[in-house]
């Protein structure tokens, strides 16, 4: 698939808010475009706002690490030996952009991974080297749990420009270090949300 086959990607979720607010307005006179820029601007602002929560942890991760106050660091299979010739924020606006993802959807995908770090056990912490593939893999889970439309893995390995196998490999060793705890309560939801439209 190229890049272009992927420009023409336009699905959206059955249960996207564009659809919902279409239908419940439309013997109104809203416009589609009003309504695709009004959900834009919200998206944007919270993919703003995650890169700037995740970039924050990292470089505080990146003091501590210096400062040897994170003494057991474990590299897993998200790790980077070489970072992407790319910002993460343009990361995820290109994650964004193809995959479509619901705002609530984003929301999850960061509350994954709080949780894969969470976990002492784990050993993980965030850094510039590993949070490409950690986001992505949070997302696409993200996605599988809570949209209704989802395309397949070789479209997702595709968006996030590794491997097939890569991707399989990756969605399951995160499903393993979150003990497929996916589930995402209404009060978590919610603190999470508020934290983002508060910070």
């Amino acid at each position: 698939m190229s890049v272009a086959e992927l420009d023409e990607n336009t699905k959206t979720s059955d249960n996207s808010p564009l659809n919902e607010l279409n239908s419940k307005n439309k013997n109104k006179n809203f416009k589609r475009e009003d309504l695709t820029e009004k959900f834009q601007t919200r998206e944007t602002e919270v993919i703003q706002l995650i890169n700037k929560i995740i970039l924050e942890i990292i470089d505080d991760n990146k003091k501590e690490l210096l400062e040897n106050k994170i003494s057991k660091f474990s590299r897993t299979i998200f790790y980077m030996k070489n970072l992407p010739n790319i910002k993460f924020i343009d990361y995820l606006k290109r994650t964004y952009k193809y995959l479509k993802p619901q705002v609530s959807t984003l929301i999850i995908a960061l509350i994954y991974v709080d949780r894969i770090c969470s976990e002492k056990s784990n050993k993980l912490v965030l850094i510039d080297n590993n949070i490409f593939k950690l986001f992505l893999t949070a997302t696409i889970l993200a996605i599988k749990y809570n949209e209704d439309y989802y395309d397949d893995n070789a479209y997702f390995a595709k968006v996030g420009g590794i491997s097939l196998n890569e991707m399989n490999i990756l969605e399951k060793e995160f499903l393993d270090l979150i003990d497929f705890r996916l589930f995402v309560s209404v009060e978590i939801f919610s603190k999470y949300n508020n934290y983002l439209m508060n910070y």
